[in-house]
């Protein structure tokens, strides 16, 4: 059938699918086997509003495959698009692009008005081939289906880099280690001479404009974060994972202007995943952000807590000293839903510009208990702002 979308056949039972991206995506074929899926996406204006993502990948339509599950209740819908594709010369790694695939993931639920999931990703994979080693990197970034700012955000294996491995993100045969703040003392203390640091993060924010009929891109940021990871602090239960240095470049013609910050993660592990280096996710963590003054801009220090199945202080006791490790009944069932800060300072003199604190509380507290009443969380907050 030409023309056919998704939603022609399943919104009248999944009405949630009328505000999902498949709503926008016209197939001018398809075929359905059993949970099979074919079908060629139509990227020209008449087919289908994708026509920024036509001009990227220099194509007027992708062939994609996968599997529609469906009950009375849920659809789900997994598809991947079919061969290597070229793309537009995005500054920064378009010499180095390896690969480049679009993947479509949405489940939905007849009972919602909005899917559970609606992910429409492109993803690059750039290799850039040293003189001593190769440099593999995974961008993903949703889809983007108009002009204006957009942003592909890359990992990197874990592998032993140095300073001058990241001179190929920058312009004008530019040597990275000249921004690299090498000269600080907390810098020097976590970087011994001739240490090997890991690739963490490649962030590149750009512009989209168009031009004559052709897309240009203009890099609005573009952010490198090197670092240590998997540092053991306590036994096998208390990591600091990562321990990283970003260094935000804003003027990639001149360099001139760049920032550079420390970013730290606390990360404490149940039993079943303390090893060296750890497995699986962590019960508890805690994120700390410093960014250092450059001119005028202030210090900035951020922290944020991470309670993602709120667990109580019985668990962070667990995990930190094993079974047996109390404070009491009625602490072991706090849950400490909330702990964030943040503070800034003149960069000259270090006078408190502002600071937040935010810290929640959730339990049977027992305080003014009744048998009709009771406190079940506690939440305080504090601002300030120098005038």
């Amino acid at each position: 059938m030409a023309n056919w979308k998704f939603t022609d056949q399943y919104l009248k039972t999944f009405e949630a699918l009328g505000s999902s991206v498949l709503d926008l995506l016209v197939f001018s074929d398809h075929t359905i086997a059993g949970t099979g899926f074919t079908g060629t996406l139509d990227l020209t204006p008449g087919g289908s509003s994708l026509t920024m993502l036509s001009q990227l990948l220099n194509t007027n339509s992708l062939t994609f495959s996968g599997t529609i599950e469906e009950s009375a209740t849920k659809l789900s819908i997994s598809l991947q698009s079919v061969g290597i594709f070229s793309l537009q010369n995005i500054p920064v790694i378009g010499d180095h692009i390896k690969s480049v695939d679009i993947s479509l993931v949405n489940e939905t639920l007849s009972s919602e008005e909005i899917p559970d999931i609606d992910d429409f990703l492109l993803t690059v994979v750039m290799e850039y081939k040293g003189k001593e080693k190769t440099i593999t990197g995974t961008f993903v970034t949703d889809v983007p289906r108009a002009l204006g700012s957009f942003s592909l955000v890359g990992t990197f294996d874990n592998l032993g880099i140095d300073l001058s491995d990241m001179d190929f993100l920058l312009p004008h045969g530019s040597a990275f280690a000249t921004y690299f703040p090498s000269d600080n003392a907390f810098i020097k203390s976590i970087h011994p001479e001739g240490a090997q640091f890991d690739l963490l993060e490649v962030d590149l924010s750009l512009f989209v404009n168009q031009k004559g009929g052709v897309l240009q891109f203009e890099v609005s940021d573009l952010g490198i974060t090197v670092g240590i990871v998997d540092i053991p602090i306590y036994k096998n239960a208390l990591f600091l994972s990562p321990l990283a240095v970003s260094i935000h470049f804003f003027d990639l013609q001149s360099l001139n202007d760049s920032l550079w910050a420390i970013d730290a993660t606390l990360a404490l592990y149940p039993p079943a995943s303390q090893t060296n280096p750890p497995t699986g996710v962590p019960d508890f963590s805690f994120k700390v952000g410093m960014t250092l003054p450059i001119g005028s801009a202030p210090f900035s220090i951020n922290g944020t807590f991470d309670n993602v199945d709120n667990l109580p202080v019985s668990a962070m006791l667990l995990d930190m000293f094993g079974s047996g490790s109390s404070v009491g009944a009625e602490v072991d069932n706090i849950i400490i839903s909330e702990f964030n800060f943040g503070a800034t300072a003149a960069p000259v003199g270090g006078a408190i510009q502002s600071f937040y604190i935010d810290l929640g509380l959730a339990s049977q507290f027992g305080l003014f208990k009744t048998q009709q009443f009771d406190i079940a969380e506690l939440t305080l907050s504090v601002r300030y702002q120098s005038s």
